[in-house]
């Protein structure tokens, strides 16, 4: 029976999720290392984070122990930006957002403007204050676009229990606009797997993308034609974390993931 390291060794590019893969908060977990180094040149991180640009992210997971160079991430926070950049040139835009991704939204030339935006870019920003929240409302409703990063409502922590994410401020925007429209960037849209299979110059049926969320991993992978595997909790997964899937014969992941849920 083939084991996973060999589909490794077959594929041209393995795309990875990050939270609730290779790490929950700042705990890394079971597997994550191996699985960074069998995979060598053919990791890509593929993550809807947005709340780090690639260079902090990289230097964070160092911290962490695990090595991944800011040029093998496809960050949903990065995308989003250069996606806002090119459609909206040097018009102003209100970015919700961290910081540190706006600090790198300047570096791309986007000039932040509250008042009077040509658009709002959504990102996990945990700094989020009321003012703010209430003048982006303001400007949606006034027919304002609206770029979003992801959909996901929210991240397991080291616990299990969920954080929130970019996905839950988008529910309260609509909860206020039901008939909000809007555009979403990352994961299960297309474009982030696309960009890895092209930095990788990888076919989609010789990749293999690892997640943990069935409606943004693989969902958004297999409609490209990527195989997927699912770990975690979730009662859909094929294995518990990335240690069984490496060690247990592909055959045998899904029964390994059932006995430990």
């Amino acid at each position: 029976m083939k084991a996973f390291s060999a589909l490794i060794a077959e594929s041209e590019a393995i795309l990875v999720d990050m939270d609730g893969c290779l790490i929950a908060g700042q705990q890394v977990l079971p597997g994550a290392a191996a699985l960074i180094e069998q995979a060598a040149e053919k990791f890509w991180l593929v993550s809807n984070n947005s709340s780090h640009s690639a260079d902090e992210l990289s230097r964070r997971l160092g911290q962490l122990g695990l090595t991944i160079a800011p040029q093998q991430m496809l960050l949903a926070g990065e995308v989003v930006l250069a996606e806002a950049r090119r459609c909206y040139s040097t018009q102003g835009m209100m970015l919700l957002a961290r910081q540190s991704l706006r600090t790198y939204a300047a570096s791309l030339g986007i000039v932040e403007d509250d008042n009077q935006p040509a658009v709002i870019v959504l990102t996990r920003d945990t700094d989020l204050s009321y003012q703010r929240l209430s003048l982006a409302i303001k400007h949606l409703s006034r027919g304002v676009p609206l770029l979003v990063a992801n959909p996901d409502l929210s991240h397991p922590d080291p616990d299990g229990d969920p954080v929130p994410e970019t996905g839950s401020l988008l529910m309260l925007f609509t909860s206020i606009l039901p008939q909000l429209q809007y555009r979403v960037i990352g994961k299960p849209e297309a474009g982030l797997f696309q960009m890895a299979l092209a930095k990788a110059h990888a076919a989609p049926r010789h990749s293999v993308m690892i997640g943990d969320n069935p409606k943004t991993d693989r969902d958004g992978a297999e409609a490209l034609g990527i195989r997927t595997f699912l770990v975690g909790q979730h009662p859909e997964a094929d294995a518990i974390n990335l240690n069984a899937l490496l060690n247990n014969p592909l055959s045998h992941v899904r029964t390994e993931a059932l006995v430990n849920s």
